[in-house]
């Protein structure tokens, strides 16, 4: 069964946290400036956030984050994913990932080290980001404020859905994820940061629009995506467990400027030991629709977890909106009538964007990018052209070449 989405918020509480008014001491004229400051302050403001004061204690770390990161969901959204605030706080995951990192034994013993002050001065960058709906700085994508102590080539492998070894690296190590070819596990080594800007980002290089993930070249850089709608409003996965028809079809659904294939383009679905094939043989392009009738069956290998697989032959670059196992299909429209099962919006195992991540959103796992859409490009856009998306551990995705 498909899990909701790994950290998606706490909610908005009724009683936000607001700074004491009635300051002693001062001068009229200095508390008529600070009056002043604040209602300006409150003016710029278009989401009412908690106000963060001081140090931020391990224990209270995630209900404060969370609090913040729904605060722009909820608020930031012209159209919310959410309901409302029970609808929030049913998706919170922030416990089961980063928190568990901070009531871990490694954080007791010392291993991992936590600096309650930086965490108390993320958490107000993040909060003034999510007060005026604008997207954190890439600096603040990292969770500075919790450091390790394992060297070059030291183990970070998580333990399931255990991410704590994940940040045991020491200051300016990263958590490199790999997979294992022989057991197809996750396998996490420290090695250098790299706090360059992935390929195909804003403002990198460019010699042609496809070399850019937006697709648009300008003046020697690749401008930014112009997306559809606020980084906020990822939808979080669904955590309806799919039917137990039988798929007749997969399906594809393409988004992006210069996103196009000229090569063959193979989807997989495995569910229960069994894997469901297709292969796409036309030309795709923008925005374009595809579904294919399974032409291949057999037994997967390893365990019985649900996964997509999406795999191009070509150096061609196309980005993947969405996935879907088909129990009825059109194939004059190229619609699935009646899904199994889809995936939508994408996870990302490791401490940074990727360049085949397209349109990751504000912050929005605690150091598990989600993604809205995905490159499969041989040259460029993170150059990879097969990924695994695991739908049993919340669409986490993984390049497999």
């Amino acid at each position: 069964m498909s899990k909701p989405n790994l950290h998606l918020l706490l909610a908005l509480s009724t009683a936000l946290l607001a700074p004491l008014g009635g300051c002693s001491g001062g001068s009229d004229s200095e508390s008529d400036s600070d009056a002043e400051t604040s209602s300006e302050t409150d003016e710029m403001s278009l989401v009412d956030v908690p106000a963060i004061e001081g140090d931020v204690e391990a224990a209270d770390f995630c209900a404060l984050a969370d609090e913040i990161t729904c605060a722009g969901a909820l608020g930031c959204c012209e159209d919310p994913e959410f309901a409302g605030v029970d609808a929030c706080v049913e998706q919170s995951r922030c416990a089961e990932g980063l928190g568990l990192a901070l009531a871990s034994d490694a954080l007791k013993n010392g291993e991992l080290i936590y600096d309650a002050a930086a965490a108390g001065e993320f958490l107000r960058q993040q909060a003034s980001s999510v007060a005026s709906c604008t997207p954190q700085e890439r600096g603040l994508d990292r969770p500075t404020f919790l450091r390790g102590s394992r060297g070059v080539g030291e183990d970070c492998t998580p333990v399931g859905d255990d991410i704590t070894n994940m940040f045991t690296c020491a200051d300016g190590l990263q958590c490199d994820i790999s997979i294992d070819p022989d057991t197809q596990a996750r396998v996490g080594t420290c090695g250098p940061e790299d706090l360059s800007l992935p390929p195909g980002a804003a403002g990198t290089e460019c010699a042609s629009s496809e070399d850019c993930g937006s697709g648009v070249c300008t003046d020697g850089a690749c401008a930014a995506e112009l997306e559809d709608e606020s980084p906020f409003c990822v939808a979080p996965v669904s955590n309806e467990p799919p039917s137990n028809a039988t798929p007749t079809h997969l399906y594809i659904d393409l988004n992006g400027t210069n996103s196009g294939s000229s090569g063959d383009v193979t989807l997989t679905y495995s569910k229960s030991n069994t894997f469901y094939r297709c292969k796409i043989t036309d030309t795709l392009s923008d925005g374009q629709e595809k579904v294919c009738a399974v032409s291949s069956t057999g037994n997967a290998t390893g365990s019985s977890a649900q996964f997509f697989d999406v795999e191009m032959s070509s150096n061609d670059g196309i980005r993947v909106d969405t996935v879907c196992a088909c129990s009825a299909a059109n194939t004059s429209t190229n619609k699935c009538t009646s899904a199994i099962e889809c995936a939508g919006t994408f996870n990302e195992w490791g401490t940074d964007q990727p360049g085949w991540c397209s349109g990751g959103s504000f912050n929005f796992g605690l150091w598990s990018f989600a993604c809205k859409r995905f490159w499969l490009d041989g040259d460029g856009n993170g150059n990879c052209t097969h990924v695994e998306i695991d739908m049993d551990s919340n669409n986490n995705i993984t390049c497999e070449s």
